[in-house]
């Protein structure tokens, strides 16, 4: 070897040859220091979100359970969400690729496939029922109704013979009062297809971990009561429900408590109720107007310690929309059926009834039905 080479070998000092991987051994401690220091609160949160996923999100049943994180378990969810009926005549407009004699545009109370009110009235008709699939979840039923019967779709389809146009309680006052007549509409009223596939394998991932990410972020916020859960809770005087260890207790969407409307208000929905059923009728068709009773409003009165004021919103309606032979409001049936000690008339984890409530609904629906029927043939 050369005296050349032999001499870039050594070090500055003419000590042991240093080769340019060398590592500086101190600097090399501080980073692996600072690294693990700041690799704590990833560790910490990889933790928190294996647990959620693994030991928390199986026990969030019902949307009340995913709204407020409250493990209601899955045991009670899966004994009480049976079908309502094995004969089950519900289909989606416009997927089903044609409409049939009665129709239904409604919120998330209408699309409660296969348990839900509309499931009930098929089966009290025998005959197939179309469930409206509305563009957009955040549409009014109310207005998607004025919508579709201003444009030419009843005369596309002459075999629509009635619909039902159907609104949860606490926002019926807002969709009715407020709803547009001289609105132009430019978007469809119906979904036209099937929605797509969401995107590629590795896209549809990453989206499920965001959303898991984010809702361990909620359930930790919620835990630590950094802020207030979307989800209230009173004592009941009996069992109402079957969940062996929460059956006196109800839960309920807080909006329930906001179901409140002025005389003007409710003189608006009148008039509008009127309206579109007019409208309707010169279209040939019979329009039914069908109130969805709030969970709170129902159990309300078998409270033991009720911080809350109560609320008569239905009974208001009941009184405004007198003499519309129309009108079909369950609240005070629904309420009679709990009274007699049937349990899970609505679910305990969830805003919605099971078919127990859905039942009456369909069953009153149908009575109308028919009642208009015979008047038709006289």
């Amino acid at each position: 070897m050369s005296q050349e080479n032999i001499s870039a070998g050594n070090g500055a000092d003419g000590g042991a040859p240093r080769g340019r991987f060398d590592i500086n051994m101190p600097a090399l401690k501080r980073f692996l220091r600072r690294v693990g220091i700041g690799a704590i609160p990833v560790f910490l949160g990889m933790c928190l979100i294996g647990y959620y996923a693994i030991e928390v999100r199986c026990n969030l049943t019902g949307d009340l359970g995913k709204l407020g994180k409250i493990q209601f378990g899955p045991e009670y969810q899966v004994r009480t969400y049976p079908l309502a009926y094995p004969d089950t005549l519900v289909v989606w407009y416009p997927h089903c690729g044609h409409t049939h004699r009665v129709g239904v545009i409604g919120d998330s109370f209408a699309y409660q496939y296969p348990s839900g009110f509309a499931a009930a009235l098929g089966h009290e008709l025998a005959d197939t029922v179309d469930v409206y699939t509305l563009s957009s979840q955040s549409y009014s039923p109310v207005q998607a109704a004025v919508d579709l019967v201003k444009s030419d779709f009843f005369e596309k389809h002459p075999q629509v013979k009635t619909v039902i146009v159907e609104s949860v309680e606490r926002m019926l006052v807002h969709r009715w009062a407020d709803v547009d007549f001289n609105k132009e509409n430019k978007m469809p009223v119906l979904k036209s297809r099937v929605p797509v596939m969401l995107g590629t394998s590795e896209q549809h991932l990453q989206s499920q971990l965001s959303a898991l990410q984010k809702e361990t972020i909620d359930w930790v916020k919620l835990s630590l009561k950094i802020f207030d859960s979307p989800v209230r809770s009173i004592p009941l005087k009996q069992k109402v429900f079957s969940h062996d260890e929460m059956g006196s207790q109800l839960y309920f969407y807080y909006h329930d408590l906001s179901s409140k409307a002025t005389p003007d208000r409710l003189q608006a929905v009148r008039t509008n109720v009127e309206r579109l059923h007019g409208l309707f009728a010169a279209k040939g068709v019979e329009m039914i107007m069908m109130i969805s009773p709030d969970k709170y409003e129902v159990y309300q009165h078998f409270a033991a310690d009720n911080p809350y004021e109560p609320i008569v919103l239905s009974a208001q309606l009941s009184e405004t929309l007198a003499g519309l032979d129309y009108v079909v409001n369950p609240t005070e049936a629904v309420t009679r059926l709990v009274a007699s000690g049937e349990q899970d008339v609505y679910y305990l984890n969830d805003s919605h009834w099971s078919p127990k409530g859905a039942r009456v609904a369909g069953a009153m629906l149908a009575e109308k039905m028919r009642g208009q029927s015979s008047e038709v043939e006289k």
